[in-house]
């Protein structure tokens, strides 16, 4: 069946908010899961028809009554979605955000520049994340329920869940290297990518590995620890269904195409181990990590050695092991190369010689871990004394080499190996 691509306004609004209760929401790296409870007056034994207008970026057949004593006997779900042709809009994709006015709807979207009917755009429908007037056109999501309070008691709350969209989060690292210690400081950011505020939610962030949809808007930044006394303060971690789970103290308010930043974590005095790896031709530079005591969240990391920008990365979601190594790629500091010098075979044993030269040109003494590949699962490694050799698999071995400062070392090894075993 031809599926037809409508677009509408994604907005999480809490329209069923009760100032009684306070609404909570799970903030999921691409979705939302909110849980409240809704005013109602079912008696003990009786059957209530109700209807609900939910925000067309809910998920309607994702919402569930969480009171076991209430059964749905009937459940009917209607979409009312506005057309946004000649409306101003924001359109997030998967990597980029686009403001025009909608000149088309279907399966691609035509932006134009309103000032010169210029092209802005055309986008796939299956790219499109969200869409986001500058207005507030009407859409919604019509829930119309038949239930049964099975239970003894007249039920006066209805506790209630549903999947949004339109709201993620994330987390900015920044680790910053001195000699052989280091700072790690995290900041966690919630983005509110519709036209509604979040008004004093209980918060929870789930650390999963979900694929990220995150996208620029409008930065209005609120910090904590502005010398107010309704700052929050750093969440606190629980490990809860194979995931970490930071509940936000006290109650969270992000307005609409904004970005709360707050502080995640700080773990000062890091032991920190550069590890010099050579690998073909090419050395690599691995920072390992130590003394760190949480979890830590898929984010971004910017890595600071001094003032220097080492480089940007992504870190993937990193359980509690009190250890995190980052790749930083080839250094320009130490220079390897390896030559193939010789191959022999004498009475079935072969032998292939090699001879490396690694060129320190830092002003202290370092290791080297030249990897070295094996032809054979029984082959062995021969160095010349005063060089550890480590085999690290079947097929691959280790040679630590500690070169001097502004110094250069050349050695040899053999690999050997017999086809009789």
């Amino acid at each position: 069946m031809r599926r037809k691509f409508f677009l509408a306004l994604f907005v999480l609004s809490l329209i069923f908010l009760i100032p009684a209760f306070a609404v909570n929401v799970d903030i999921y790296p691409s979705y939302v899961i909110v849980k409240d409870k809704w005013p109602v007056n079912i008696g003990a034994g009786q059957t209530e028809s109700m209807e609900w207008n939910l925000p067309d970026n809910v998920d309607v057949g994702s919402f569930s009554i969480l009171d076991p004593t209430i059964d749905i006997l009937s459940r009917t779900e209607a979409i009312e979605k506005g057309s946004l042709v000649g409306k101003n809009v924001t359109v997030f994709t998967v990597n980029n955000a686009y403001r025009g006015v909608v000149k088309e709807d279907g399966y691609k979207l035509v932006l134009i520049n309103p000032r010169n009917d210029q092209l802005v755009a055309i986008i796939n429908s299956d790219k499109i994340v969200s869409v986001v007037p500058d207005d507030t056109t009407f859409t919604k999501n019509n829930l119309k329920l038949e239930v049964k309070n099975a239970g003894v008691e007249n039920v006066r709350e209805l506790p209630v869940r549903y999947f949004a969209s339109g709201i993620t989060w994330q987390v900015k690292y920044i680790l910053q290297v001195d000699r052989n210690k280091a700072i790690l400081n995290g900041e966690y950011q919630i983005e509110n990518n519709t036209n509604t505020e979040i008004k004093d939610a209980i918060v929870r962030l789930i650390a999963r590995n979900d694929s990220q949809n995150l996208f620029k808007t409008r930065e209005v930044l609120m910090y904590a620890g502005n010398s107010t006394e309704d700052a929050l303060g750093a969440p606190s971690v629980e490990h809860q269904a194979e995931t970490a789970v930071y509940s936000i103290p006290g109650k969270v308010t992000v307005p609409a195409n904004s970005i709360l930043r707050l502080m995640l974590l700080k773990e000062d005095d890091l032991e920190l181990e550069r590890i010099y790896r050579m690998n073909n031709n090419n050395v690599t530079v691995e920072y390992s990590l130590k003394g760190i005591e949480q979890a830590l969240p898929a984010g971004q990391i910017q890595i600071f050695d001094g003032d220097i920008l080492m480089g940007t990365q992504s870190l993937s979601s990193k359980p509690e092991s009190g250890e995190l190594i980052l790749n930083l790629g080839q250094t320009m500091d130490i220079a390897g190369k390896r030559e193939q010098v010789n191959y022999t075979n004498t009475d079935n044993i072969y032998s292939n010689e090699y001879v490396v030269t690694l060129k320190n040109n830092k002003d202290e003494k370092v290791t080297v871990e030249v990897m070295v590949s094996l032809p054979r699962d029984n082959a062995i490694v021969i160095c010349e004394p005063g060089l550890e050799v480590k085999r690290v698999s079947s097929y691959n071995a280790v040679i630590s080499v500690e070169v001097e400062a502004n110094s250069e070392r050349v050695f040899s090894y053999t690999t050997q190996y017999s086809r009789d075993n």
